[in-house]
């Protein structure tokens, strides 16, 4: 009760931008000295206030880089490798049927007999058919990756309460919420700004899902996807965090952005990369949005 109180009274002075953290002994002397500076303008309290949150920040960064962040990059790209070849694969089966629909000639239907135009309806039932048919296979095979590898994922950050049939049916009830956010912006979006709408949308998918599965691993309970949002909507706690996770990848993706190469190796580059950021992210998060 002691650390909340004194968090409502320095919250306010330090207009809320860091964290109260359980405080190692060095932690408890800056703190015990910010307390102590109360004639300070509020432009240096906040830098205080700033300061012990990025030291705190640097310490769960670095405590995210030990043995188990391996584990989680390869968990991570095993799902990406899983959601490229079920993308690439619907893709080919889509692709396949168009060239025989390119084939049906449109132009003087009146003129056509029955049997081509029965011929042209089998064609285009066909094709419709491979289409969802491909669609929904892709959207079932990444669904059951993704809860397979973040169910493993957080029984290596968190240890789990969740069985893997929990953890399915959690991303059953909460995935399709974001695939009608998703859906909902290919429809009804900005034509110019929807491929930028679609990746902050992503972005918070993963924002939220990555606090929802480390409160989900630790409870087992589906309350969780509540307490999440809550959590999750409480931005200030993860920008530095984040800043953190992402500066290293950022540089990487950037140097190789220099040699313009779009070859496969330089894409399997930019992917891993990509992934091995996520990963720092989703290891430094779970002690935030987890607890």
């Amino acid at each position: 009760m002691g650390d909340r109180t004194e968090t409502n009274v320095v919250g306010k002075t330090a207009i809320k931008l860091y964290i109260f953290y359980p405080r190692t002994g060095e932690e408890e002397k800056f703190y015990a000295l910010y307390k102590k500076k109360k004639k300070e303008s509020p432009i240096a309290k906040i830098k205080d206030a700033f300061l012990l949150h990025l030291s705190k920040a640097v310490s769960l960064f670095k405590a995210s880089l030990a043995p188990k962040l391996a584990a989680i990059f390869l968990l991570n790209l095993f799902f990406t490798a899983a959601a490229i070849a079920s993308i690439n694969g619907a893709k080919a089966l889509i692709l396949n049927k168009m060239g025989s629909l390119n084939q049906i000639s449109l132009e003087n239907l009146g003129a056509k007999s029955e049997q081509e135009l029965d011929f042209i309806a089998t064609t285009a039932r066909n094709f419709l058919g491979v289409l969802f048919g491909s669609i929904l296979a892709a959207i079932a095979m990444l669904t059951a990756a993704w809860s397979l590898c973040q169910h493993f994922i957080y029984r290596i950050i968190a240890g789990t309460k969740a069985t893997v049939g929990k953890s399915i049916l959690l991303d059953l009830l909460w995935i399709p919420l974001w695939l009608l956010m998703f859906s909902l912006i290919l429809i009804g979006g900005i034509p110019q700004a929807v491929q930028r709408t679609l990746l902050i949308a992503f972005l918070l998918f993963l924002h939220f899902s990555f606090i929802l599965y480390a409160r989900f691993a630790r409870t087992g309970s589906f309350s969780s996807i509540k307490k999440a949002f809550g959590a999750g909507l409480r931005l200030h706690h993860f920008v530095i965090p984040y800043a953190l996770a992402s500066i290293p990848p950022a540089v990487l993706l950037l140097l190789l952005s220099t040699f313009k190469d779009a070859s496969t190796p330089f894409r399997a580059a930019n992917i891993i990369i990509l992934v091995g950021g996520v990963s720092i992210a989703q290891a430094v998060q779970a002690k935030i949005g987890g607890d």
